[in-house]
């Protein structure tokens, strides 16, 4: 059964170790609940069963002492109480006359004086009057239930271990399918972060593909620079990109010369990070370098998110990873597209906020 994509996100941002333990304190406190249920159910069914049998044998003895005692035959009442007592419920029981005087009593041979138990009085009547009266005394009913139902806590246990199995081995890492970020060294200064990242720019040889970034800047101005910073210098460095120039709120990175389906993700993660930090930006991907105004115009027209310059017969190549086509004409330039790239696809969405958190942390 395929779970709900919503869901199944959900349970894909939840760290393995504490969904396992969640999972645990789950299985156990259903146990728990289930044994108390299947207890108190236990216990019910043996106090009826209990209540059922001491009725019988107050009834059998009834039957078989009344006709002695209205016959006076007070000799065959011995025999007729051992009998009674064959039943293990039964510690004693002994016969009164109607004015208190005993006739005969039997205790078994169990019985013990610290033993709790549970009288019952039975009055023998003839002619609507009382002629003697019987007193039992019975095992008081066993509040402890015989079985705990330990069976739960085994499920309990091979459910979360199957799900254990089951996790460890889906979170094995898909090399085809996800970007690699190496891990890096720890932090460094600003000073040196920003020496880094100008250094690497004036290494890189110019390239015709050109990532342009538009947000609002100004926004990030009471917060520090250096996360900011970190982030374009770990990304530049394991994208094979620099640092072209940052004016007019434009910030353009060089791109590889060759760009494919894995580009796409790898600046999906950078526009991850900036929504991270509460940008809202809008990314263009473009090789044709035109005016400023120009890029200012296609801001203002577009919706955030990530954006590709393409020719008529680039259409093709991208027909699957589409969300929106605006055409559009620039002097000069003649026609083109601008394409907005959606979400790839699930497993890749989880990628990039894998990777994001990796970026910021």
């Amino acid at each position: 059964m395929k779970l709900p994509h919503k869901v199944s996100q959900w349970l894909n941002s939840i760290p393995t170790v504490k969904f396992l333990f969640l999972l645990a304190v789950f299985l156990l406190l259903y146990a728990v609940a289930a044994q108390s249920f299947l207890s108190f159910k236990q216990k019910d069914y043996q106090d009826v069963q209990a209540s059922q049998l001491i009725d019988f044998i107050i009834k059998s003895g009834d039957q078989q002492l009344k006709p002695l005692l209205v016959a006076n035959r007070y000799e065959a009442i011995p025999e007729v109480l051992t009998s009674l007592l064959t039943y293990q419920q039964l510690q004693s029981l002994a016969v009164y006359q109607a004015n208190g005087n005993l006739i005969d009593k039997a205790v078994a041979k169990s019985s013990k004086e610290d033993q709790n138990f549970l009288p019952k009085v039975s009055y023998l009547s003839i002619k609507e009057q009382d002629t003697a009266y019987i007193i039992y005394q019975f095992n008081a009913p066993n509040s402890q239930v015989s079985s705990n139902h330990h069976w739960l806590y085994y499920l309990s246990g091979v459910v979360w271990l199957l799900a254990a199995i089951t996790l460890l081995f889906k979170i094995k890492p898909n090399k085809a399918t996800k970007p690699v970020i190496a891990e890096l060294e720890p932090r460094v200064s600003y000073r040196s972060e920003l020496k880094q990242l100008l250094k690497r720019s004036q290494q890189q040889l110019e390239s015709s593909n050109l990532l342009i970034i538009h947000a609002n800047w100004e926004l990030y101005n009471q917060k520090p620079k250096q996360t900011l910073l970190s982030l374009f210098n770990k990304w530049t460095a394991h994208n094979k990109s620099s640092l072209v120039s940052f004016e007019n709120d434009l910030l353009i990175f060089a791109l590889p010369e060759e760009l494919g389906l894995d580009n796409f993700k790898k600046i999906q993660i950078l526009e991850s990070c900036l929504k991270q930090l509460d940008f809202n930006p809008k990314l263009l991907i473009n090789n044709l370098k035109f005016e400023n105004a120009v890029y200012q115009h296609f801001f203002s027209i577009v919706e955030p998110g990530l954006w590709i310059e393409a020719t008529e017969d680039y259409l093709q190549t991208l027909s699957d990873i589409i969300k929106t086509d605006i055409e559009i004409e620039v002097e000069d330039f003649g026609e083109f597209h601008l394409l907005m790239i959606d979400a790839l696809t699930a497993d890749d969405a989880m990628v990039i906020e894998r990777q994001t958190r990796f970026l910021l942390q």
